[in-house]
């Protein structure tokens, strides 16, 4: 994970300095909040449409994990982004953010 978070966390600036490809916000958010939930154990509880996305490099993330995990909602698609590891939104944020948007405009309400 280290060495995907350092391969495709960060962008090259104009300056040639090197900067997160997200914001610095964000990027503490998600690790200071990464694992203070009981998400896992809530899953079942979920109604609404919900597409599970994996990166199809992602060697963190299996299609079986994800497979599992689609089986425990009522509810769930399954999309696969070419390219793309356990890291997808920090990779490349305007893929991810393309395949977010079109889930929304494809769910139902």
């Amino acid at each position: 994970m280290l060495a995907d978070y350092v391969g495709h966390g960060f962008v090259d600036a104009a300056d040639g300095s090197v900067v997160l490809a997200c914001s610095p916000e964000t990027e503490a958010l998600v690790f200071a909040n990464g694992f203070a939930s009981d998400a896992r154990d809530r899953v079942g509880a979920v109604a609404c449409p919900v597409v599970l996305v994996r990166g199809s490099s992602s060697r963190d993330v299996s299609a079986e994990r994800l497979e599992r995990l689609a089986a425990a909602l009522p509810d769930a698609r399954r999309a696969e982004l070419a390219d793309l590891g356990h890291l997808g939104p920090l990779e490349r944020p305007a893929v991810v953010a393309r395949s977010v948007l079109q889930f929304l405009a494809t769910a139902r309400a």
